[in-house]
């Protein structure tokens, strides 16, 4: 047994009967009179607790209203049937499981701390629960964390990693290590009594649901693995898809021949991406930080602290972290789905029955055929290219007009499809409307333009400068649609 449990124990044992208060008779006052000198108040201070309610009020309705829209949206929107979009879905299942068993039944021991009245087996699965989904939000916003650096710093590498399946796995996965590192908290927690005075009969009046005795390395283990190793995790993703989002403004640099016009948007996306990333390590670390504070304090300020103020700092800190740990559930929707536009669409089109034009322009990009238009400045003929796509892809795969101007001044338009794959990787088959010979795709791509002068621009060349920098691109617009 650790020293700091033994003089817990002690202590314990002097703070139930602190002022040799004595049992008057077994009447229901006369009992909680005695509990209240021996233990502690019934009900935590009124100038705390009715604070303390309207904002555990507050944070369910909202934080139940949120989730359960995710999941409404989510599961009636096809457009939202991705890998990215499975990993939220989960995220808002762990945050209804907590709204729905942790934080009234919290609510309600600020009340009536004692007694605790649904046994000891709601009473291990209150403490299971609560952990479990707090492994279980952690772990699905790191996985779901390292899709979006994938998606943005390795365009091409997470292609060959994209569908559904793999994302079904992975969640599976993290609900199963959730529960099991849930266990052992389900097995320290239970319900304690105070004895009768001088017996060893428990009073069923003094039912305490909670954990006195804890292993010290138990709290180690969870903070490190449910908080120090994510928080370092996801500060790294972050500060590099920063990184590599800011590098994009330089891109333009690589080619200045070819300019793109949707300059302003790429970098009003920039700026957006930028501020959700920010807003994602933040509000992790405010939600999470004071919960494992608390738990520390309590484990290692026991014993070495003075009990009095021990008992008053921890009693603070308790609120605290337990009103931000709640309220992770109202931040995470707002983070992963609210700030996404593709979400609010859909959203509005689940909700309201209001159809936008970019919202069915969403749904008609996740079709398996897509089919793009090139050709001539001229005009005189026109290329049908069609090829397929992955259902499942994560990242969109947009037309860029570009327009090129060569070394003498002469100016074309030159419609390039982008994306996470290079452009003769794909084979795209190209039909010559003018002849009904079919070309291959890695034919197509030697092909030539004819200017107005007569000077020839080799597509090849131009899908070279910038089909890497596109990746990138592509990738930066379709997160900025999709949320972080």
């Amino acid at each position: 047994m650790e020293e700091s449990d033994e003089y817990f124990l002690d202590n314990y044992t002097d703070y139930s009967d602190p002022c040799n208060c004595t049992l008057k008779s077994n009447t229901t006052d006369d009992i909680y009179e005695f509990l209240e000198c021996c233990l502690m108040p019934r009900r935590i201070q009124t100038a705390i607790l009715i604070p303390v309610t309207v904002v555990y009020v507050v944070i369910f309705i909202c934080g139940m209203l949120g989730n359960i829209s995710v999941c409404v949206v989510i599961i009636k929107s096809s457009s939202l049937h991705t890998a990215t979009n499975f990993y939220l879905f989960s995220l808002a299942i762990s945050d209804l499981m907590l709204l729905l068993f942790g934080l009234p039944s919290e609510l309600h021991t600020y009340w009536y701390q004692y007694p605790w009245t649904l046994g000891d087996t709601f009473c291990k699965a209150r403490g299971m629960v609560a952990e479990m989904t707090n492994y279980a939000s952690i772990l699905t916003i790191v996985a779901f964390s390292l899709e979006r650096y994938l998606a943005i710093c390795h365009p091409l590498y997470a292609y060959t990693m994209a569908g559904l399946k793999r994302a079904i796995r992975i969640i599976a996965l993290i609900w199963l290590i959730s529960f099991f590192c849930s266990v052992p908290f389900a097995v320290h927690t239970e319900v304690y009594y105070r004895p009768y005075p001088g017996t060893t009969e428990n009073m069923p009046e003094s039912a305490f649901c909670g954990m006195m005795l804890v292993p010290q390395y138990l709290y180690e283990v969870s903070v490190t693995v449910s908080f120090i190793l994510p928080m370092g995790i996801l500060s790294v993703l972050y500060t590099l898809m920063g990184i590599r989002i800011r590098c994009a403004a330089l891109i333009g640099h690589d080619y200045s021949k070819c300019v793109h016009k949707g300059d302003n948007k790429s970098l009003a996306s920039r700026t957006v991406i930028l501020r959700m990333l920010t807003a994602v390590v933040v509000g992790f670390f405010i939600c999470w930080a004071p919960f494992h504070v608390q738990r520390l304090y309590f484990k290692y300020g026991f014993g070495v602290i003075e009990y009095e103020a021990f008992q008053t700092f921890n009693e603070g800190l308790f609120y605290i972290a337990g009103s931000f740990y709640f309220l992770s559930a109202v931040i995470n929707p707002i983070l992963y789905n609210v700030m996404s536009e593709r979400y609010r669409l859909a959203f509005q089109e689940t909700f309201c029955g209001a159809k936008d034009k970019r919202f069915r322009s969403s749904v008609d990009s996740n079709k398996e055929k897509r089919k793009y238009y090139s050709g001539k400045r001229s005009g005189s003929s026109k290329t049908h290219i069609e090829y397929q796509s992955p259902v499942s892809s994560p990242l969109l795969i947009k037309p860029r007009e570009y327009i090129w101007e060569d070394d003498q001044g002469h100016i074309d338009h030159v419609p390039i499809r982008v994306g996470r794959v290079g452009y003769d990787a794909l084979s795209p088959k190209v039909f010559d409307k003018d002849n009904s010979r079919g070309r291959s795709g890695t034919q197509s791509s030697q092909d030539t333009q004819e200017t107005d002068s007569g000077k020839s621009i080799k597509l090849s060349a131009v899908k070279k400068s910038v089909n890497f920098n596109e990746n990138l691109v592509n990738s930066i617009h379709n997160v900025a649609e999709s949320g972080v």
